[in-house]
């Protein structure tokens, strides 16, 4: 019994001694240091050997890990400065379910065929997934606002003129993309270029469909340049892998590469239109075949 006392009272003072020693802010070094070798003191105390932790009560357990718990002040502590949250604001996007589900075949074909263009597998979409579905699916729910407005200017109009067909989807919506990319260091001028020809093609996709649902005449070049501009989510999808992947190539063979694929994804809008023709004519949206 005078040993079972004799042991409790050692272990409540090494108890006492972990605490004192965590509140005055010991490393983790010294605390495995502590654990390994002799263990902490308390004054006065004479202990001596190793640490048996089992003999240590539950409760003087908790109050260790209470006291050797990071604060957030020591979780700061020797980190750059870091921006505050950014505050909810009016002007963030809010994606369409929609416009989620459109997305998902672009990127699925992205993925099948960009990807391996680079060496790399398919299952690596998945190490970038938040953001190549955020700034996909953003941009199809741009691209939905905007045949909103065309659809309204098919409705409300009678003619082209300035007015509604000028006007374009929520420039908050398009801000934010923008400094989402430049948050993360991926609004390089390339994707800048890209999201500004988007910005193009939507102006000459409310132009063309306002002319064409009041029936008036339209331009062959107009139509070939909005027919161009069309894919430049593949395009701001394929340099963002770039730089996530420092896939870049050397000049030639990137204009080569580039040239190559503005035809493929042309040609691949072609093949949408067919299959979309009718639908496209109903909600006035552009289609490279009703032009």
């Amino acid at each position: 019994a005078i040993r079972a006392q004799s042991v409790q009272q050692d272990a409540a003072k090494q108890a006492r001694a972990f605490v004192n020693m965590l509140s005055a802010g010991c490393n983790a070094t010294d605390l495995v240091q502590c654990l390994l070798q002799d263990g902490p003191r308390e004054a006065g105390a004479g202990l001596s050997g190793f640490i048996d932790l089992g003999e240590i009560p539950l409760n003087s357990v908790k109050r260790i890990f209470e006291a050797g718990r990071p604060h957030e002040a020591d979780i700061n502590c020797g980190k750059p400065d870091e921006p505050p949250p950014a505050q909810t604001s009016p002007c963030e996007p809010s994606i369409s379910l929609n416009a989620l589900k459109r997305a998902r075949t672009t990127l699925d074909d992205f993925s099948d065929f960009y990807f391996p263009i680079h060496g790399l597998p398919k299952t690596a979409f998945f190490r970038h997934l938040p953001l190549l579905v955020f700034v996909e699916a953003s941009i199809y729910q741009l691209d939905e606002e905007n045949e909103q407005i065309a659809r309204i200017v098919a409705s409300t109009a009678p003619a082209c003129s300035g007015g509604s067909a000028s006007s374009s989807p929520q420039p908050c919506k398009r801000s934010v993309l923008r400094r989402v990319l430049e948050s993360h260091g991926l609004l390089s001028e390339k994707v800048a270029n890209e999201l500004q020809a988007g910005e193009s093609y939507w102006q000459l996709e409310r132009t063309l469909c306002a002319a064409m649902a009041a029936g008036q005449p339209i331009s062959k070049a107009d139509v070939l340049r909005a027919s161009s501009l069309k894919s430049f989510d593949y395009r701001v999808l394929h340099d963002l892998l770039r730089q996530r992947y420092k896939t870049h190539l050397d000049t030639t063979t990137s204009a080569r590469l580039d040239a190559f694929l503005r035809v493929d994804e042309c040609l691949t809008d072609i093949c949408d239109d067919l299959y979309d023709y009718e639908k496209d004519v109903a909600a006035n949206a552009f289609n490279v075949l009703r032009g």
